[in-house]
């Protein structure tokens, strides 16, 4: 078994462009693609830049046989008009969970491990997950090195019995132990 590094990191709020799918895990690359290429150009047409990586929420499981939701998000400087089909969200500032994986690792079947490694360490630090797990995407080199670091596999994480209030979550809820600290 590979073995996966998992990290922790501070997300700040960022306002974010989306567009939504149901595909199965041999539909998801060209929806990636193309949605990738919809969302950069609605970005350009409205005159915003990028302004961090782009992530996808996986609403529901996607495999060979399943189709899910998944939700592919684009992180732009400035609010834009949503369209027919690219909507506008706030991802809330947030603390997630991450194992970095290179091209080589993607490709030799390690994503289900990183998701893996990371679900079974949450409970034992006290944490779980928030909504939809993600993969960020930070490496677009149209021929990546097999070990050149390529996507995280992220989860949201609060402490457990605490609902955070990130893009996937309602809203912070109050501790009963404290009502005026938030979680």
């Amino acid at each position: 078994m590979l073995p996966y590094r998992v990290q922790h990191r501070d997300v700040p709020e960022q306002q974010v462009i989306c567009l939504q799918g149901v595909v199965n895990a041999f539909e998801l690359p060209a929806f990636l693609q193309q949605g990738l290429t919809t969302l950069a150009q609605h970005a350009t047409q409205n005159q915003t830049e990028i302004s961090g990586a782009p992530f996808v929420l996986y609403h529901e499981p996607v495999n060979e046989q399943d189709a899910g939701a998944v939700e592919l998000c684009l992180p732009v400087e400035n609010a834009v008009p949503q369209s027919e089909s690219i909507s506008l969200k706030s991802d809330r500032a947030h603390r997630e969970m991450f194992v970095t994986l290179s091209f080589q690792q993607v490709q030799e079947g390690n994503l289900m491990g990183a998701y893996e490694k990371i679900r079974l360490l949450m409970p034992g630090k006290g944490l779980r997950a928030e909504g939809s797990p993600r993969e960020v995407y930070f490496n677009f080199n149209p021929a990546p090195e097999g070990e050149e670091a390529f996507l995280d596999v992220a989860f949201t994480v609060v402490p457990q019995g605490c609902c955070g209030g990130s893009l996937t979550c309602a809203g912070p809820s109050a501790n009963p132990a404290n009502p005026e600290h938030l979680c």
